[in-house]
């Protein structure tokens, strides 16, 4: 599967086409700063996910050659969740395969939408 990355008018990594950014590099998360990316619901969730675990999320302004030299990257949105990426600009990231990271956060991502609260509307039939 194709996706995009965007960049913002300076030319950093703002988003992907319908999906925030995250990429694990030197024993923390990166994503872009909301400057130039949608601060969505699924990437704020993700956010806390990550740091409720103890780990460290680090919100800046990143270089395309930033995300290239990650260990690991995911796309995370409503729709698609977390989604591992093996390339980035035609270049290999990681192993180019779903790691060990990735996938578990993806996990983690998938149990803690599944056990929220839904409410449905009632129209008053």
């Amino acid at each position: 599967m194709d996706g995009s990355l965007l960049l913002d008018t300076n030319g950093f990594v703002a988003e992907g086409s319908g999906e925030n950014i995250f990429w694990y590099r030197n024993g923390a998360w990166h994503t872009p700063s909301c400057v130039g990316a949608l601060e969505g619901i699924a990437r704020q969730t993700l956010i806390d996910l990550l740091r409720a675990s103890g780990e460290q999320v680090i919100e800046g302004q990143y270089t395309l050659l930033d995300v290239c030299r990650a260990d690991e990257v995911v796309m995370c949105g409503s729709g698609a969740e977390i989604v591992s990426v093996g390339e980035v600009d035609g270049r290999r990231i990681g192993t180019g395969v779903p790691g060990a990271r990735g996938t578990a956060l993806a996990g983690a991502y998938r149990k803690h939408v599944r056990s929220q609260q839904r409410t449905e509307i009632d129209y008053g039939a």
